[in-house]
């Protein structure tokens, strides 16, 4: 999976769409810049959005693809959704815990206003695992049948300065 130079050449780029199965193609070209290697990365993201419908029977797929020079989730957290695919492009991947390794009391506001790692969300550092580049990762949420309470711990990796992301998500829309 290769991206297209976005990061360098835009910056600053945002794409949140709401993507037609049956209508990939024109949907997702109408939204993106005119880039080098555009048409491999089409080809890609069409690719994950039919195994990301088929697999969960939707007739649209909630997109977003954006360049970021900062984590987006800098915190560790759960979603209240169903299910979504993750993807990073280019950069650091998606980091997370394992149920055995996190004391989810210790959660947003359960923090009481200390970092991840102070709070007692987790042990041990090496209890943080990470997604590689490229990779693609589908985080249940809260809103997963029988998941209530049970959502994918995960946050945005930390984003060296000068470095920038390029990260996919894929959502029910």
């Amino acid at each position: 999976m290769k991206s297209p130079i976005i990061a360098k050449d835009y910056p600053s780029f945002n794409l949140r769409s709401v993507i037609s199965y049956k209508t990939p193609m024109q949907s997702i070209k109408s939204s993106l810049p005119d880039l080098a290697g555009q048409h491999s990365f089409i080809e890609d993201l069409i690719l994950l959005l039919e195994m990301y419908s088929c697999l969960f029977d939707l007739d649209e797929v909630g997109l977003r693809s954006q360049v970021l020079d900062r984590a987006m989730f800098p915190r560790f957290h759960t979603d209240k959704l169903g299910c979504h695919l993750v993807t990073t492009y280019h950069g650091q991947g998606t980091e997370w815990l394992q149920n055995c390794d996190t004391e989810r009391s210790k959660l947003g506001a359960g923090n009481k206003g200390l970092s991840d790692k102070k709070s007692g969300l987790f042990t041990h550092a090496a209890s943080i695992q990470q997604v590689s580049e490229g990779d693609i990762v589908l985080l249940k949420g809260d809103d997963w049948f029988a998941n209530d309470g049970l959502g994918a711990v995960h946050r945005s990796p930390a984003v060296v300065p000068s470095e920038k992301h390029v990260v996919i998500t894929m959502y029910f829309a």
